[in-house]
């Protein structure tokens, strides 16, 4: 057992055909990948959001809002930090994040606190 995590990763999930992969085996596959290695991984992602433009006034006639977003991993594979990108530049059909800031911070296991944002 890793000294950083409380419990062991399972299992590392094993494809042959990555382009049909769902975006939580992505997630997961990360996760895994950042546990065996026990790094912190920081990944951009085009994170799809559903909507009902019936429901949701502002929801596009797509039906799903698209974001720029970051996640963290920690050396356990735990999501511990995400931010959607707020100040777009030349991101077409992009939506901007309205989150809280503090979404994009996360303090490491050897006691440093980032931040995903850039100002």
């Amino acid at each position: 057992m890793s000294p950083w995590c409380s419990s062991p990763v399972h299992r590392i999930l094993q494809h042959d055909n990555v382009e049909n992969l769902t975006p939580i085996q992505v997630l997961r596959e990360l996760s895994c990948g950042a546990a065996q290695l026990k790094l912190y991984l920081i990944v951009d992602l085009i994170e799809l959001v559903h909507c009902s433009p019936n429901q949701i006034l502002d929801c596009p006639d797509v039906g799903y809002y698209l974001y720029n977003t970051q996640v963290v991993l920690d050396r356990c594979g735990t999501l511990v930090a995400r931010y959607r990108k707020k100040h777009l530049f030349l991101e077409a059909g992009i939506t901007a994040g309205d989150e809280s800031d503090a979404t994009a911070v996360f303090t490491t296991d050897f006691g440093v606190t980032f931040t995903l944002q850039v100002h």
